[in-house]
């Protein structure tokens, strides 16, 4: 279905059924930042970020020089 004002009825619509049939109580902890390596590809940031790992991708190449880098070193605690 196009994008229209009864698609978006419809989705209201569905969104009322799930609320009103639904056994628990919605709640979310919005995301409203996100420290990001510059190896990782396709992140977005998203109010409800469940699931969204499977969109990420990690530039091998990248995250290796990276770990030539950094990844030897010790915090000093």
């Amino acid at each position: 279905m196009q994008d229209s004002p009864e698609r978006t009825a419809m989705y209201e619509q569905m969104a009322r059924i799930v609320i009103e049939d639904c056994p628990w109580i919605f709640e979310y902890q919005s995301m409203s930042f996100a420290l990001v390596h510059g190896w990782m590809e396709n992140f977005e940031p998203h109010d409800f970020p469940y699931g969204m790992g499977i969109y990420r991708n990690i530039d091998l190449e990248k995250r290796r020089q990276w770990m030539k880098e950094f990844g030897d070193q010790k915090l000093d605690m």
